[in-house]
């Protein structure tokens, strides 16, 4: 591998007409082609849990405003999450 004089150093050029330069390029893209169509798919899993993005701003509130001052209010919590949890590792396919 080649340096500058200030010791960084950098890969050689690539030439576009480069044949693995463009076999690479058009893995790339089909790569990328097929993620895009499987977006779809991911986010219609996801829909019916997005509402937990949010789940942790409520229980700070809550928290702040001293709303949880029972150990079965927590336990209720606790157990909701712990099903969201376990829908969500039945559900996603992965």
């Amino acid at each position: 591998m080649a340096s500058n004089t200030k010791g960084d150093s950098f890969l050689p050029a690539v030439y576009k007409d480069d044949e693995t330069y463009k076999e690479v390029l058009g893995d790339v893209k089909k790569i990328i082609s097929d993620n895009f169509k499987q977006i779809g798919k991911v986010t219609d899993i996801f829909e019916d849990f997005k509402f937990l993005l949010t789940e942790e701003f409520k229980i700070q509130d809550m928290l702040e405003r001293n709303e949880l001052t029972e150990r079965k209010q927590y336990k209720k919590l606790l157990d909701k999450y712990s099903t969201y949890w376990q829908r969500i590792n039945d559900e996603i396919p992965f």
